[in-house]
């Protein structure tokens, strides 16, 4: 699936094989994002190697949120540069330095 938000394109796996898809597709500098300690939609935010806006990064992790679980709480989901991240076996990685975002579905 891909949206739109601010000209940024963000694209997101709805299961294994969507987000293996965009981990491969996705470039260097691009953004990942996935929800901490939990399986979940992995989103991609295409960059052109610019500098992000917070807000983008915010909106990206509450569609993570919103298309992994319907329950309404605080969830963190963390994020860090494509570049970062490993492939391990299907959709399942390996990532480092990253950050971690609070997103609150109960507002």
């Amino acid at each position: 699936e891909t949206f739109w938000i601010e000209g940024y394109k963000v694209e997101l796996g709805k299961n294994e094989k969507g987000n293996v898809a965009l981990l491969k597709n996705a470039r260097a500098k691009d953004i990942w994002l996935h929800m901490k300690g939990i399986p979940s939609a992995h989103v991609i935010i295409h960059t052109d190697k610019q500098q992000l806006p917070q807000n983008i990064i915010e909106a990206a992790a509450t569609l993570c949120v919103e298309f992994t679980t319907t329950s309404k709480d605080k969830f963190l989901v963390d994020y860090t540069p494509r570049r970062e991240v490993t492939i391990q076996n299907g959709a399942n990685v390996l990532y480092n330095k990253y950050k971690t975002i609070e997103v609150d579905t109960r507002v």
